[in-house]
């Protein structure tokens, strides 16, 4: 089959063109005009014109030398694009706020737009044609291989861009990322331009077709929704350096761990669930950058106790190496896919909440106020009496004392539409969270690791990623988990991904030696001798003294525990490992 047409069957049909037209005339000189007249002082304004402008370049038809040629006079513009949006997210609490949302999506808008401008002109007939000179002797081809090269280039350097803007906002790639990527490089590696090297858009750096495709799939490997921002940033760098050394072949032997099938839509895969072999299989070996990753270079130097990060060099910490390493070197972790499920969750949000739960738990029927049932409610026989409160946000309020007050709450319940049937009729109970309580959730599916829920927008404000939160099914008792990944959705409601991180809790507390402090409590994870998970304590607390005592009661026993050291720490709580007190009773 003709190569071109294997590729235009593959992903012409979801390209999509938007009518809009063209504010200028289409040349070089006609761009650079209106792009100078861009309103530069107002961002939001010039990113949406600019937008509008290389969907119109998408959809006019015109010659695909001259399509390309002004794509590539707009790469500064996007640049500048690309810096201001990574300048608004960095740092950023999730899920993002209004304005940087709207920054990010447009930017993502206009990275998804300019790759599919550049496939279009590598589906135009113009890319592999041969244009025949005046005295039709001789003849040259429309686009050098020079050219058709960086076209095939720019493309996957545009989804390798947007993988990782995705990824510092802890948002996937869309369903046909990978059909793109792989049949780009098949492509170049059909027409042997998969190793030409380019200049790329915002740094001072070159790169190929077959790096740009290695560090896209080695990128989906770390699962950086595990990691924060500065982190994701330098694994990105890191493999920049690094994929050069990476070494990609059509045979396989044991040195290869990983392999990418270019002919189907799906991401790189341990070969462990290697099919059988055929001629789209490309085998990786990143023993090199195993390598590189023990070594000296890459670990951020301990000060005084303390990570030092500032260097010129891209670094990382022993724990975030360690979590990244079998990702690179094994199989993944989670094999067994997601399972759709749908069902109501009752969701804690933060450490208050998870307390008052566990509070909750333990208390016996004994706990709760007792009625009298001999006592009944006195009748005034009144056959229609109909009890209608003044004013519906005043009921809770203290004895009113003054009739001016009661002429104010008079004059307000006027204003009410009010009646015995919409105060006193069974309404289905909406769960509004705050900090302390528990608000409802509905589970969209989960897998042996975690678990995607979805939240109304009215308690969005109470999560951010790396919080910890309980979460309690009908049929589980209450489990700890940690945020990993939030998205804002269409509705406004917002999707979360959690990893489970216990599914035994318990209320203890810190004891400290200083007899002046109070006691404070912490949440016991049951520890899991199978596979040498000791016990451990959640604190939102970072301890400045290890010795101090951890004490649990339950059904009238006391047990004491030593803390032995930190597992993990972040702005939200620390993870302790602890030690149980043989000889204290």
């Amino acid at each position: 089959m003709d190569i071109q047409k294997q590729f235009t069957d593959r992903v012409s049909p979801s390209i999509l063109k938007a009518q809009v037209t063209l504010p200028f005339e289409p040349t070089i000189a006609a761009y650079r005009v209106w792009e100078s007249e861009l309103p530069v002082l107002n961002p939001k304004v010039a990113d949406r014109l600019f937008s509008e402008s290389i969907q119109a370049l998408l959809s006019t038809d015109m010659q695909a030398a001259d399509k390309f040629g002004i794509a590539e006079e707009a790469q500064s513009c996007l640049s500048r694009l690309l810096a201001g949006c990574k300048r608004s997210i960095e740092g950023a609490k999730l899920p993002l706020p209004t304005k940087q949302t709207e920054i990010s999506s447009e930017l993502l808008n206009v990275l998804s737009d300019f790759n599919s401008v550049y496939m279009d002109v590598i589906c135009s007939s113009d890319f592999l044609a041969v244009e025949k000179a005046s005295d039709e002797d001789s003849a040259s081809p429309v686009f050098p291989d020079q050219q058709k090269g960086l076209v095939i280039f720019r493309a996957l350097e545009f989804l390798s861009t947007s993988q990782f803007l995705k990824a510092l906002i802890y948002k996937s790639p869309e369903s046909e990322f990978w059909n793109y990527v792989n049949a780009l490089f098949s492509l170049a590696e059909q027409l042997q331009l998969h190793q030409i090297s380019y200049p790329m858009l915002s740094e001072k750096k070159v790169s190929s077709a077959e790096n740009e495709f290695k560090k896209i799939h080695l990128f989906h490997l770390a699962r950086t929704n595990r990691f924060r921002q500065r982190e994701i940033e330098t694994i990105h760098t890191i493999l920049a350096e690094q994929t050069v050394d990476v070494l990609l072949s059509n045979n396989h032997d044991d040195s290869f761990d990983f392999y990418v099938d270019v002919a189907a839509p799906s991401a790189i895969t341990h070969t462990s669930a290697l099919p059988q072999s055929n001629n789209n299989i490309r085998f990786l070996n990143n023993e090199c950058l195993i390598q590189y990753m023990l070594s000296d270079d890459i670990i951020a130097p301990e000060r005084h106790g303390a990570i030092s990060l500032i260097s010129s060099k891209p670094l990382l910490t022993k724990k975030t190496i360690q979590m990244l390493l079998p990702s690179w070197s094994t199989t993944q972790s989670r094999q067994a896919s997601r399972q759709s499920q749908s069902d109501e969750v009752l969701v804690y949000p933060g450490f208050d909440s998870i307390i008052k739960a566990l509070v909750n738990k333990q208390k016996t029927p004994t706990d709760n106020k007792k009625t009298n049932p001999s006592k009944t409610p006195i009748g005034f026989g009144v056959s229609d009496l109909e009890l209608i409160p003044i004013d519906s946000s005043g009921h809770h309020h203290n004895a009113i004392n003054s009739s001016s007050a009661i002429n104010k709450m008079l004059k307000a319940s006027s204003e009410n539409e009010l009646s015995s049937n919409s105060i006193w009729r069974t309404k289905k109970p909406v769960k509004f969270g705050e900090k302390g309580e528990e608000m409802g959730a509905e589970i969209n599916d989960s897998s042996l690791q975690g678990l995607r829920f979805t939240l109304s927008s009215d308690n969005k404000s109470l999560l951010n990623a790396s919080d910890i939160i309980g979460i309690k099914t009908k049929t589980q008792s209450l489990q700890l988990a940690i945020i990993r990944r939030m998205n804002n959705l269409t509705n406004g409601d917002v999707s979360v991904g959690v990893e489970m991180m216990s599914p035994q809790l318990k209320i203890a507390s810190i004891k400290f030696h200083d007899k002046e402090k109070a006691a404070k409590p912490v949440i016991f994870l049951q520890g899991i001798p199978a596979i040498n998970q000791p016990d451990a304590i959640i604190s939102p607390l970072l301890l400045e003294n290890l010795n101090e005592d951890i004490v649990i009661k339950s059904n009238n026993k006391t047990s004491y525990y030593s803390i032995d050291k930190i597992i993990a720490t972040n702005q939200v709580f620390t993870h302790y490992s602890v030690s149980k007190q043989v000889n204290v009773d």
